[in-house]
């Protein structure tokens, strides 16, 4: 996990329309001056959704998670 401390992860099963609508605005979110990394893929077959954040303080990636 590199410099993280912290791992969150969210499983949002949902239909396929929905998954497209959600995923399309959560870009994958990767920079050195911010305190987190995070991203958004889709399940396989359709099934979802699984947003992971890693930050380098619990508050962090509980307020990214929130936001997602």
């Amino acid at each position: 996990m590199g410099p993280f401390h912290a791992f969150g992860n969210v499983i949002l099963l949902t239909l396929k329309e929905n998954a497209e609508r959600i995923c399309a605005p959560a870009p994958t979110e990767l920079d050195p001056a911010h305190p987190w990394a995070a991203s958004a893929s889709r399940l396989p077959n359709d099934a979802g959704i699984v947003y992971r954040v890693l930050g380098k303080e619990l508050d962090t990636v509980k307020a990214r998670i929130r936001e997602f």
